[in-house]
């Protein structure tokens, strides 16, 4: 897979995992699913970040989202 297509995926998983963490309160299930996805696209996020060399200033995002993602899945999805 090309380094284009990658982003592209990427790119359609996030929206699709804030659409379904949305729907969460509605189909849990759903929500769950979506949190977990996003935690784990999160720490390929931090993965490449660290793997680069990349400093904190594009580190944190990351980071930070991967946090709310966990948060959420112990908060609200009940993991």
């Amino acid at each position: 897979m090309d380094a284009g297509h990658a982003y592209r995926v990427v790119g359609g998983l996030e929206p699709a995992g804030a659409i379904g963490v949305a729907l969460g309160p509605v189909v849990p299930l759903c929500g769950e699913l979506a949190g977990i996805g996003l935690l784990v696209l999160l720490a390929g996020a931090v993965t490449t970040h660290v793997r680069k060399g990349d400093g904190l200033p594009k580190l944190i995002p990351a980071v930070a989202c991967a946090a709310l993602a966990a948060w959420y899945l112990v908060l609200f999805a009940g993991l």
